[in-house]
């Protein structure tokens, strides 16, 4: 970073203008540091020149607040400043000049004011000054000339900073090259980090065994930090056999020599009674002991004690007093569990800003949890404004810090195509590598993506084993959709029987969406013996489970049916209020029906009208259906055709296919709209498509009778086949009538008496008539007059107008059967009531 600073001379001006001239210097300075964004190591990097110039607090908080910058990460830059134990710099001008360096360590002055360092320790002295400030190339230079001088100081920061990539590419077995220089000469610090190089296998092929002689060779000297690093090895088994005694010993000895971490490694051990015997209350004494010297982790590991309580007293303020502590010396899991806390409204108001704003503090200082859990944040929207692109990045980040759980969000993004473009082929991948890994919720997901064939080929195989496996491993919900598969028959065939045995498992296991799902199995008879009061019992389990807010709604429609209980309007519409009041507001349009029908309340279509639409703005298509049709008649509300039409057109597009069916027929009769038979086809094949018998037959006719298409008897005869195979008895007259007719298909007589034959058993009394014609004049299929008869009585019986004519004219002639003048004449009496001019004109022949 160029330093431009003014100083104090002869003839400068007054210190007011000089301070404006500093003041101008250190912003430009201050906005060039985080052009590239604002982060722990940008603000920390400018942070000594707020000391050298001494900017007034007003004039700071105006230039954090301009570029955002958190009140933690300044305090943060502060505490780096402190542990680095940075010499305050006075504001003299060959300080100034000797740090003319930017930030990425390029030197921008022809030459540096003031003497030159010559010796080593004067290298080392001017390097860790720059060090303290972020000049990271500044500090190389002069750390490795020291160390070409031979000082074993030097020598150890010169590994530090190749191990770590700062001032030059990261090289760790140069790295390890300089460590042993230094060591070789007896160098504490040299000894320590040539055993950790080993310890990780850094440059080198790793070995506990040469770190352990290194870590010794450095302890014996009093390396108290090489003391706690053979503590740790012991702790965690790493490389030796586990020996908690034998650790408790090493982090003691360190401990006796002020190392803070050790005092931490203590309370562990105290805490959780490894080596020794359980102890809380030490195990807080050391780590208080391990805060007080600086270690926040110390502070942070007390604070939980509290959190949990312990064995020492529960107490949010305390913990959230400790955390505080730790989180002002940069403890990560301090900063992330005030964040818990703020969330959770623990010792504080629950404020989501100060979740996300710990949250990112934590993230910022590496801890990768932190990272995921502000990916949400900001996937969500809650305490930032909802940005999936960030959401994408810092779950990269997690992801990248191993954070599995955070592999299997990057694909949701994939796969919903927010914050990145929709690919769910990526969404698969991240699946099936968070899978890997053990992430259970991938497996389930992953399983959604062969089952639905989005992303991969379809295979229903595929699924059911990541579901298992997932099912496995505790995962409720993928137990219940093992049963959903078996249940709806997705890829395989349908069995019950085995959708009950997933769907029981899942119940037992607290599934409340599982428990609905058996209820209606229960409530169907599927895979179980039918029992409405095994259902209503699942039903009232799931809705108390919390899960399963339509519950309610199906515990309101069996009192309302009456399944395996008498009739009650009255708690059905009580059951209806709470699936509204749980969340369920499609059950407004239940509550409508009781009130457009007048069951067990007082009939009210205006309360009727405004609970449809309640259930249809949330979603609802029958509600929108319904409120269509008492607004096309104007009951409880103003009369519109034009207005219902709209609402039956959002009935539609919200995958009514009543609602479809029911946009052509307005458009087929020019109700609220000009009649248009075209698109009363369109609408119509949309329905038939969907399995709509009646719009299948509504298809059929229209091309019978080239309204809105051109004639073509073959698509009718199609469309009519549809409908009959859904035992759609008009839809069989028709066909019935093509062959009868030979329209589309070679006129035969015995198919038409087939097809009418067919509708009758369907109850349809038309094709009674049809038939006795067909038997009365033997065309095609051989005269028949006793079958004619009998056809004309029934279809008499049931009311048909034509058919009581004709019984009475084979009555009186005593066709097909003796005569009866007094039967023909009760029969030509009935169809002259219902305007039948033949039956009019008989009788007038009778008298």
């Amino acid at each position: 970073m160029a330093s431009s600073v003014a100083h104090s001379d002869a003839g400068a001006g007054s210190q007011d203008e000089l301070y404006q001239r500093n003041l101008a210097s250190y912003e430009q300075q201050f906005e060039a540091a985080v052009s590239s964004g604002v982060s722990l190591k940008t603000v920390s990097a400018v942070f000594p020149l707020h000391a050298e110039l001494a900017i007034k607090q007003a004039d700071q908080d105006r230039i954090l607040k301009k570029h955002a910058v958190p009140v933690w990460m300044w305090a943060a830059a502060s505490a780096l400043a402190r542990t680095a134990a940075s010499p305050q710099l006075a504001g003299s001008s060959s300080a100034a000049a000797d740090d003319s360096e930017t930030e990425g360590g390029q030197d921008n002055s022809a030459e540096e004011e003031g003497p030159k360092p010559t010796t080593a320790e004067e290298f080392r002295e001017r390097g860790k000054k720059r060090l303290a400030q972020c000049k990271y190339d500044g500090a190389m230079a002069d750390f490795t000339a020291g160390a070409e001088q031979g000082c074993a100081e030097c020598q150890v920061e010169v590994g530090e900073m190749l191990r770590e990539g700062r001032g030059r590419e990261a090289d760790t077995e140069e790295a390890m090259d300089w460590y042993r220089k230094a060591a070789a000469v007896g160098n504490a610090k040299g000894q320590r980090s040539v055993g950790l190089m080993y310890d990780r296998g850094l440059g080198v092929e790793q070995s506990t065994e040469q770190a352990l002689h290194w870590y010794r060779l450095a302890a014996d000297q009093g390396d108290s930090e090489a003391m706690r690093l053979i503590g740790l090895l012991f702790d965690l088994g790493r490389g030796v056999a586990k020996n908690h005694e034998e650790a408790g010993a090493w982090y003691e000895r360190a401990a006796d020599k002020g190392n803070a971490e050790a005092h931490r490694g203590i309370g562990v051990l105290y805490e959780k009674g490894l080596g020794r015997q359980k102890d809380c209350t030490k195990a807080l004494e050391f780590y208080m002991k391990a805060g007080e010297l600086g270690n926040g982790g110390g502070y942070c590991c007390a604070g939980l004690l509290h959190y949990t309580g312990s064995g020492v007293e529960k107490s949010y303020e305390e913990a959230m007093r400790l955390f505080v502590k730790a989180s002002e010396l940069n403890n990560a899991r301090a900063c992330y569990f005030i964040g818990i806390m703020y969330n959770d409204g623990d010792a504080v108001e629950r404020d989501l800003a100060k979740v996300a704003e710990y949250y990112e503090r934590a993230a910022e200082l590496g801890l990768s949890a932190a990272m995921r859990e502000l990916g949400l944040l900001y996937d969500n929207g809650v305490g930032v404004a909802q940005d999936h692109v960030k959401a994408h990045s810092w779950y990269m980040k997690a992801a990248v810090n191993g954070e599995v759980p955070a592999l299997r969000m990057i694909g949701v993004l994939y796969s919903n195509g927010t914050g990145v473009a929709q690919d769910c082929a990526a969404a698969c991948r991240y699946y099936e590598r968070a899978a890997l890994y053990g992430d259970v919720l991938a497996h389930r997901y992953l399983a959604k993506m062969f089952l639905e064939g989005s992303g991969v080929e379809q295979n229903t195989a595929k699924a059911v084993a990541l579901c298992e496996k997932a099912a496995a491993k505790g995962d409720v919900e993928s137990v219940r959709i093992l049963g959903s598969i078996f249940d709806l028959g997705r890829g395989v065939e349908k069995d019950y029987a085995k959708a009950c045995q997933y769907y029981l498992a899942a119940a037992k296991a607290g599934s409340g969406e599982a428990m609905g799902d058996l209820a209606v199995l229960y409530c169907n008879g599927e895979g179980v013996e039918q029992d409405y009061d095994k259902a209503m019992e699942w039903f009232l389990k799931a809705a108390a489970a919390g899960d399963s807010p339509t519950s309610y709604r199906h515990v309101g429609n069996m009192y309302y049916s009456g399944l395996g209980r008498e009739v009650d309007y009255v708690k059905a519409r009580q059951y209806f209020e709470m699936a509204v009041a749980a969340g369920d507001e499609k059950a407004a349009r239940n509550i409508g029906v009781l009130y457009h029908q007048g069951q067990g309340v007082e009939q009210d279509l205006s309360k009727a009208a405004a609970l449809y639409k309640l259930a249809g703005d949330k979603g609802d298509a029958e509600g929108y259906r319904l409120l269509a049709i008492l607004t096309e008649d104007g009951d409880g509300v103003e009369k519109s055709l034009e207005g219902a039409m709209q609402y039956t057109k959002k009935a539609a597009a919200m995958g009514s296919v009543v609602a479809q069916r029911n946009v052509g027929l307005l458009y087929d009769n020019g109700t609220g709209v000009e009649r248009d038979h075209a698109e009363a086809v369109k609408w119509f094949k949309v329905a038939a498509m969907a399995g709509d018998c009646l719009a299948q037959r509504l298809m059929g006719l229209h091309y019978d009778n080239g309204q809105g298409v051109e004639r073509d008897y073959d698509q009718a005869m199609q469309w009519y086949q549809l409908a009959a195979a859904q035992n759609d008895a008009r839809a069989m007259r028709l066909i019935g009538l093509l062959y009868n007719n030979g329209e589309g298909v070679a006129q035969n007589r015995q198919e038409a008496a087939r097809w009418y034959l067919r509708a009758i058993e369907q109850g349809h009394v038309e094709c009674l008539k049809d038939l006795g014609i067909l038997h009365y004049d033997g065309d095609g299929i051989g005269e028949n007059k006793p079958a004619a008869r009998e056809c004309f009585l029934r279809g008499a019986n049931a009311g048909h107008a034509l058919c009581q004519y004709l019984a009475g004219m084979m009555l009186e002639k005593g066709e097909g059967g003796p005569a009866d003048a007094k039967e023909a004449t009760l029969w030509y009496t009935k169809a002259a009531a219902q305007g039948n001019e033949d039956a009019q004109r008989a009788l007038a022949a009778f008298a």
